[in-house]
């Protein structure tokens, strides 16, 4: 599947709450980059019985060997750069957050990055999920309260 856009326009569609804000932030203070925050995955489309079925709004989007700095809204060209996606949760990782994680993923595909690198950060370890996350290349940081 073939985005036919190369730059993708950027809002912030909600707040992100404190601790979720927090994580990223602390997770982005290791990576650099650039950080784009809520990133909606799907172009809105309009439909008649399911408006924006297929929305999904990405906590955190990194793309590394930019100048580091925050992008709130404006177009960005994702083609061919290192990505980072970044789901957050407060609690320990759980079957929602692994979800979450792996379809952003599958949406950012499309927009034709050089390489994606998915990471679920939590608050609390929990060793069955870590080798879920193992299995699907997901990588599971804990940033405790």
């Amino acid at each position: 599947m073939r985005c036919n856009h190369t730059h993708y326009h950027i809002e912030s569609h909600q707040k992100m709450s404190s601790n979720e804000s927090r994580r990223i932030r602390k997770y982005w203070e290791q990576t650099g980059g650039l950080l784009i925050e809520k990133f909606q995955a799907t172009p809105k489309k309009k439909t008649s019985n399911k408006k924006n079925a297929n929305k999904q709004i990405i906590d955190a989007i990194i793309v590394l060997g930019e100048k580091k700095q925050i992008q709130e809204d404006g177009t960005y060209d994702f083609t061919d750069k290192d990505i980072i996606i970044v789901q957050t949760e407060k609690t320990a990782i759980g079957m929602q957050l692994l979800g979450e994680a792996f379809s952003a993923r599958e949406k950012m595909m499309p927009y034709q990055p050089h390489s994606i690198k998915t990471v679920a950060i939590c608050s609390k370890p929990d060793e069955e999920m870590f080798r879920l996350c193992q299995e699907f290349d997901i990588e599971m940081v804990v940033i405790p309260d």
